[in-house]
C-alpha cells in the first residue's frame, strides 16, 4: 500500500509542490521501499532478517544497486551495516558455533520515518531502537539507529548518513530478556563496563555488487596511514578521514567514498538535553541534516579515529570487493562506563563515472563544515510517520 500522506506531509512542512508519482513509499515484505521518479533508490531490510537489519539497496544517482546481501562465500556480508563484538559475542558473523548476537527491534515495534522532497532533491529519514541480545536474550547495549538518504540528480551524488547511539541498558532484566553466564569461551563478565570489539573488519561496513568486485581502486584521503595487518596480503587497515572505491557497476565507472563524521563517547546525560533549534528544509549537500544545532557542545570523552578496512587488490585475485570503518575496536577495544554513551557517524556518497580526490574531498568538506565532532546529533521530528513492523 503507497503512502501518499508523506507527500501531503512534506508539503504541510514547506516543500515546494511536485508531482505525486514523483516520490514513493512503499511497504514490502521486507521492510520499506523508497522509489524516487518512478526508479528505487533506497530499500530498509528489518523484517524477516535473522540476526540483524540492514540496507540491501542504495542506488546510484543513473539507478543501479551498489550493494550486494548474503553472498555464497560471506552469507553474513549484508548490503550496508553495522556490526561489532560486545563482551564477547559477535554481531559479525553468523555462524552457530560462534555464539552470534542478535540486533532485535524493540517491543515497540515501529520504525518512525520522514521524507521531504523539492528543488533541491529527495530525503528520506528513518530512525529505529534496537536491543543488542545475546543468543540466550540477555540486553548487552541499546542502540538507537538514524539513517538519511538523498538523491539529487544524475550529476550529483547519492548520499547516506548513518549515525548509531550506544547506550549500556540501566537494567539488563528490562526489554524481557535475563540475566545470563555466558559460556566459554565468550566468558565476559556483564558488569558495570560493556567492551566493545571485535576484528580488523568490524563495524559500518558495505558489501559491493559482484560486479564490482575485480579491476577496481581503492584511494584515501590526504595524510592517510596504513596500519598493515600481519598475515594478510590483501587486507588492509588504513586511518583516515575518507576511503573511496572506483570500480565498473554493470559495465559503468562509479565512486563511492565512505566518510568519517566525527564518532566519539559521550556523557549519557547529554543525550537527555534538546540540542536543535529550528528546523532549514535543506537538503543534504546543502545542510546535511536540516536543522541549526544549538551550543553549548556537549563535551567529549573519547574522540574515535576512522581507521578503515579496504579487501583486496586490483586484480582477480580477491573474492570480493568490502569497505567498512572500524573505529580501530581491533587494536583497542572500547570501554564503555554504565553512564556513558559512544556515538558512530558515517557519510556514503555515490557518484557516476571516476571521480577525483579533490572532488570526493568537497563532499567531505560541505558534510565537515555542519558536523562537528563536539555536537551530538538529534533528528527534527518532522513528517513523522510509523510504519509497524
Amino acid at each position: 500500500m503507497m503512502k501518499k500522506i508523506l507527500v501531503l506531509l512534506s508539503i504541510v512542512w514547506g516543500s515546494l509542490v511536485f508531482a505525486e508519482e514523483f516520490l514513493c513509499a512503499q511497504e514490502v515484505p521486507t521492510g520499506i521501499l523508497r522509489t524516487y521518479d518512478g526508479r528505487d533508490f533506497y530499500h530498509h531490510r528489518f523484517r524477516d532478517v535473522g540476526q540483524k537489519p540492514y540496507i540491501d539497496f542504495l542506488a546510484a544517482p543513473g539507478g543501479n544497486n551498489i550493494l550486494r546481501d548474503a553472498p555464497p562465500d560471506h552469507y553474513h556480508h549484508h548490503g550496508m551495516m553495522f556490526a561489532i563484538r560486545i563482551n564477547g559475542v559477535n554481531f559479525w558473523e553468523e555462524h552457530p558455533d560462534g555464539y552470534p548476537g542478535k540486533e532485535q527491534l524493540t517491543a515497540e515495534n515501529f520504525v518512525h520515518t520522514g521524507i521531504e522532497c523539492g528543488q533541491s532533491g529527495t530525503l528520506v529519514d528513518e530512525s529505529l531502537d534496537l536491543n543488542w541480545i545475546t543468543p540466550r536474550g540477555t540486553l548487552l547495549l541499546e542502540e538507537r539507529r538514524f539513517i538519511r538518504a538523498q538523491m539529487k540528480s544524475e550529476s550529483e551524488p547519492t548520499l547516506l548518513t548513518w549515525v548509531s547511539v550506544f547506550t549500556p541498558p540501566k537494567d539488563r532484566e528490562q526489554a524481557g530478556v535475563n540475566p545470563e553466564v555466558i559460556p566459554p569461551p565468550h566468558s565476559a563478565e556483564l558488569g558495570e563496563t560493556t567492551f566493545l570489539h571485535g576484528s580488523y573488519y568490524n563495524g559500518f561496513g558495505l558489501r559491493f555488487d559482484e560486479s564490482m568486485d575485480f579491476g577496481g581502486r581503492f584511494f584515501y584521503s590526504e595524510g592517510s596511514q596504513e596500519m598493515p595487518l600481519e598475515n594478510y596480503e590483501l587486507h588492509t587497515n588504513v586511518l583516515c578521514d575518507w576511503a573511496a572505491y572506483t570500480a565498473k557497476l554493470h559495465g559503468e565507472p562509479v565512486t563511492v567514498a565512505l566518510y568519517d563524521l566525527g564518532s566519539a563517547v559521550i556523557p549519557s546525560e547529554a543525550m537527555k538535553q534538546p540540542r536543535f533549534s529550528q528546523r532549514s528544509g535543506a537538503c543534504l549537500l546543502e545542510q546535511p541534516f536540516s536543522l541549526t544545532l544549538q551550543e553549548p557542545a556537549v563535551p567529549i570523552i573519547k574522540k574515535l579515529p576512522m581507521v578503515v578496512y579496504a579487501l583486496g587488490d586490483p586484480t582477480e585475485r580477491r573474492t570480493n570487493a568490502y569497505l567498512s570503518a572500524t573505529a580501530n575496536i581491533f587494536r583497542e577495544q572500547l570501554e564503555l562506563g554504565k553512564d556513558q554513551t559512544v556515538v558512530f557517524r558515517y557519510g556514503v556518497a555515490i557518484w557516476e563515472g571516476e571521480r577525483t580526490p579533490k572532488e570526493v574531498e568537497t563532499v567531505f568538506q560541505a558534510w565537515k563544515s555542519f558536523h562537528t565532532v563536539e555536537k551530538i546529533l538529534f533528528f527534527h521530528e518532522y513528517s513523522i510517520f510509523q510504519y509497524p513492523i
